[in-house]
């Protein structure tokens, strides 16, 4: 991993107007456990703007879930949502932090539109996740 981070910062170093080498940037050090950083790279792509935008906004709000911002998490996630309502991932993360914050029925509503999202894109491994959250919130 250390050598793809490597890349995208060089990536950044030869074009810093790069969103997308911000994004992959922001995604892999989340996933890296390097959350400060993630989040970080992850607005920097967002203010400098991508097709797909909503995906950024929903990995920023994984970020700051992670670090148990849960008030900035809710908005990136309905910033992400406001982009685009059909994207199946906001639905299910948003579902994630609901249950934290205790609203176990808006949860159970991001979750049931998550399913029928996947459902419709035939995504095997979403619609099991789905339900998994399903179940586990009955």
């Amino acid at each position: 991993f250390a050598k793809a981070i490597e890349a995208f910062q060089n990536a950044i170093k030869v074009d810093p107007q790069n969103a997308v080498a911000y994004s992959n940037l922001g995604n892999l050090l989340r996933s890296q456990g390097d959350i400060t950083g993630a989040i970080k790279a992850l607005r920097q792509a967002i203010s400098l703007g991508k097709e797909e935008i909503w995906t950024d906004y929903t990995s920023l709000g994984l970020a700051l879930a992670a670090q148990n911002n849960d008030d900035e998490a809710l908005q990136a996630y309905r910033q992400s949502l406001e982009k685009n309502p059909d994207y199946a991932p906001t639905h299910v993360a948003l579902g994630e932090l609901l249950i934290r914050k205790g609203d176990k029925k808006q949860a159970l509503s991001h979750y049931q539109t998550a399913l029928k999202l996947y459902e419709t894109a035939q995504d095997k491994d979403g619609i099991e996740r789905a339900k998994e959250a399903i179940r586990n919130l009955q």
